[in-house]
């Protein structure tokens, strides 16, 4: 594959020199005289590899640099700088917006092409390394999302087909705890359904589109009633479907928080029922609520599988820690949606684990 670069420089003799010997070395060359001529030859031209000056009429290249690393197209192709005096604060600044490389003027064309090989080898592996997390994504999206998609649908089939074929063979208690079962798969398909489609609106989000306030404005107020009535209904429902106790304790102090009701609930749900899918039988799920000197600070803590730091920096969509070792419910989306709920609203959320432990500790903003 031809490798194609592309000059932005603003003297001629030495953008001419560079192409010329990048020419006859191979390379397909592009070149432009300055700043903006540069941006949108890039856009034209789609280089692999860009050499531009700093100080250049126009545009410089440190904002030649600024707004390709903001673009979708070209935010990842490798820069290398040209500079006459390259002093140290000149290579912070542009390191700190994304340059890959300095070569200051006069330099040997055998560095030049070092440079340009070296740029080419790192992108080589990112890009190898993206491949490989893309597959991963596919594999674990495939994987998950068919078991639970089947999984709550072969449930509902399953008891249809019983009373409908031996509805005279059971009671009015046993048809009743079929049709429960029945509405919970329904629900958690339903969940299964709404999560995916919640990921994919908040995965893309950007504050241009008309939806954006929905998710990162707003206020409520955070109850005990509330919070009790959510974690009752969401125990209740994993003691139909499992036949396993679960219980809580919540004492929650109330206050105004900023953040809206619909997200607070979708949140709090997701990692109440987190705490409720890892805990182990007959334990106790903490949930407590308290004003501090400038957030409000909600925790839930419960006692079960726990949850290690690499997994945390890990939270991700169709990801599911250790499934191969524990069988569980869900895609993995629930944990992402909440953090980035959260994050949206300008709260934050840890987690630790200790001694069998997870402790799951969110801070919200407090209106007064």
């Amino acid at each position: 594959m031809i490798i194609k670069v592309l000059i932005i420089e603003d003297e001629d003799a030495i953008r001419e020199n560079i192409a010329e010997m990048l020419s006859i070395s191979g390379f397909k060359v592009e070149t432009a005289a300055n700043g903006r001529e540069g941006l949108s030859q890039t856009l034209v031209f789609k280089p692999d590899v860009i050499i531009c000056d700093i100080m250049m009429p126009l545009m410089n290249g440190y904002q030649v640099l600024e707004t390709l690393r903001s673009s979708n197209s070209q935010a990842n192709t490798p820069f290398i700088f040209l500079t006459s005096m390259a002093n140290p604060a000149e290579i912070r600044e542009g390191m700190l917006i994304g340059a890959d490389d300095y070569l200051t003027k006069p330099f040997n064309f055998s560095d030049l092409i070092a440079a340009i090989e070296s740029r080419l080898k790192r992108e080589k592996l990112r890009k190898e390394e993206l491949n490989t997390q893309i597959k991963e994504y596919q594999y674990n999206l495939n994987k998950v999302s068919t078991h639970e998609y089947n999984t709550p649908l072969s449930s509902m089939l399953g008891f249809l087909n019983l009373l409908s074929n031996h509805y005279s063979s059971f009671d009015k208690e046993e048809t009743l705890s079929m049709l429960e079962l029945i509405t919970l798969s329904c629900t958690r398909l339903k969940k299964t359904l709404d999560n995916s489609h919640l990921h994919l609106l908040l995965q893309k989000l950007e504050p241009t589109h008309d939806w954006y306030k929905q998710y990162t404005t707003g206020c409520t107020v955070i109850d005990e009633k509330s919070l009790k009535e959510m974690a009752s209904s969401l125990a209740h429902q994993y003691e139909t479907a499992f036949v396993r106790k679960t219980s809580f304790r919540a004492s929650i102090e109330t206050a105004t928080i900023s953040i809206s009701e619909a997200n607070l609930k979708k949140a709090v749900e997701e990692l109440i029922e987190n705490a409720f899918k890892f805990s182990d039988d007959n334990s106790c799920v903490e949930i407590t609520g308290k004003r501090l000197q400038d957030n409000y600070q909600l925790t839930i803590i419960n006692q079960g599988r726990e949850f290690h730091p690499d997994h945390i920096r890990q939270i991700g969509p169709y990801l599911q820690f250790e499934r191969e070792k524990y069988e569980q419910q869900g895609l993995g989306l629930g944990l992402w949606i909440a953090q980035k709920l959260i994050t949206l609203n300008k709260g934050q959320l840890t987690i630790g684990s200790h001694n069998g432990h997870t402790c799951i500790t969110v801070l919200f903003g407090i209106m007064e």
